[in-house]
């Protein structure tokens, strides 16, 4: 492949659209910096951004929101930056496929560990165990407190249920008022068998257990949305470096997550 040949390729695109005229902005609201398990600066992923015509984006940094310091401050009148923090749950029941899951609080003001709502040990070292939640109620104070800071409260890569706090499906119903969900991931690209929601759901409704997630989470999405319920659905990369390589570790480089902005949601709004 050309990333891999040695070989330097360069490529110019002719823009075909301004969406910006008409209203329309992307924007790419999962993703992580060196803050958590990324790779990479806060500046460093604005380039990204920019340079692939991202409008709008938001780190969401697993528990913990020390990065907002540089970040919030890249915004200018090309590109809103703006705070979050991913909301990685831990607890007893995952093993049973209960787990209390991710999920990304928006727009939380940064720099303080009392802004990371429901926390239950928020000045842990370890940032994973800052929040170790036993039952439903847990996630639903996660989503009170955010509300009350003015943020909006989304599930992320929705319907993981296997491995590492996940799961997030299995508190639907026993929680309320979140604002959105994830409907396209970029860690979710590509079928996972061991996953058992996609399982399930898979062959229940089409019949088959090989699954894209992201097919999954649009049916998910749809239901809500059948029902009557107003969920936002939206499309974030997940991206935890600016190239797409897992450049340490056994085996590396390998590909295993999206490029900033890829994917990404459009809004229509009447300015940036």
């Amino acid at each position: 492949t050309p990333e891999l040949d040695g070989q330097r390729h360069d490529v110019q695109l002719e823009q075909l659209y301004d969406l910006k005229k008409f209203g329309w902005y992307s924007g790419d609201v999962h993703s992580h910096s060196l803050f958590s398990d990324g790779t990479q600066t806060p500046t460093d992923m604005s380039i990204a951004w920019r340079a692939n015509g991202v409008d709008f984006a938001a780190l969401s940094d697993h528990n913990q929101n020390f990065q907002h310091e540089e970040f919030d401050e890249l915004t200018d009148d090309e590109f809103l930056a703006f705070s979050s923090v991913e909301v990685t749950t831990s607890s007893p029941l995952v093993a049973q496929g209960k787990g209390f899951g991710h999920h990304i609080a928006f727009d939380v003001p940064g720099n303080l560990v009392e802004r990371l709502p429901g926390a239950t040990d928020p000045t842990n070292p370890v940032i994973f165990n800052r929040y170790v939640y036993g039952t439903a109620a847990d996630l639903q104070r996660a989503i009170d407190e955010t509300h009350a800071m003015g943020g909006l409260f989304h599930p992320t890569h929705s319907c993981w249920s296997n491995d590492w706090p996940a799961g997030t499906f299995s508190s639907w119903g026993e929680v309320k008022g979140f604002d959105s969900i994830d409907v396209f991931t970029g860690w979710d690209v590509g079928p996972h068998l061991p996953t058992v929601l996609a399982s399930e759901y898979g062959e229940s409704i089409f019949g088959t257990a090989q699954f894209n997630m992201n097919t999954v989470c649009t049916q998910i999405w749809f239901e809500f949305l059948n029902a009557g319920n107003k969920i936002a659905g939206w499309a974030n990369s997940d991206t935890h470096d600016v190239h797409s390589l897992l450049t340490t570790g056994a085996g590396a480089p390998v590909y295993w997550r999206n490029t900033a902005g890829n994917a990404r949601v459009y809004v229509h709004a009447g300015k940036l």
